[in-house]
């Protein structure tokens, strides 16, 4: 299990989503599928982070690497 803070911003965010979507059981995903289900990450790739890579401008940035870059700038939890 790992632990992070989180601006409380961003709980309220996730908080109206929730609600929006009707989503209020414990075990409900945050993030779904169009249809309903996790999000598989091939289809996360093709169909809306590639896409976006591109807009932006930033080709050959992966995913990866992104996830890299938040956890270092990142502060540790206390």
């Amino acid at each position: 299990m790992r632990t992070f803070s989180v601006p409380q911003v961003v709980l309220d965010e996730l908080a109206a989503h929730l609600r929006r979507t009707g989503r209020t059981a414990p075990q409900d995903l945050v993030l779904q599928a169009p249809k309903g289900g996790p999000v598989r990450a091939t289809n996360f790739r093709l169909r809306i982070y590639t896409p976006a890579v591109r807009k932006a401008g930033l080709e050959g940035l992966t995913f990866r690497r992104l996830r890299h870059s938040a956890g270092s700038a990142t502060p540790p939890a206390t």
